[in-house]
């Protein structure tokens, strides 16, 4: 497979790679500043609920997201996926 840009006649740069992920890495900053501030509002006692609840807070994030992107790729001709529609790729048999 290959990711080309939505002509699908030359690849698509770092950039354009780079906003592709990019949900992810701002998942993860939010999550982890979402951490901080749950640790940073409460007491010793309460470490192991800040880390339960951040770790719901990512796995709500990451199932949302994983939905998100089987929607968008089984109901499109082309079966691009949202991450596909952020970046203005598609990716192709070679």
């Amino acid at each position: 497979i290959k990711v080309l840009d939505i002509d699908e006649q030359k690849t698509i740069g770092y950039s354009r790679a780079f906003f592709r992920e990019s949900v992810w890495l701002i998942a993860e900053i939010s999550g982890i500043i979402y951490l901080i501030y749950l640790s940073s509002a409460t007491t010793v006692t309460d470490r192991e609920l800040v880390k339960l609840v951040y770790e719901d807070y990512m796995s709500f994030t990451t199932l949302g997201w994983l939905l998100l992107e089987l929607i968008t790729m089984l109901f499109n001709k082309k079966r691009r996926a949202l991450h596909d529609y952020i970046a203005g790729s598609v990716v192709v048999k070679i």
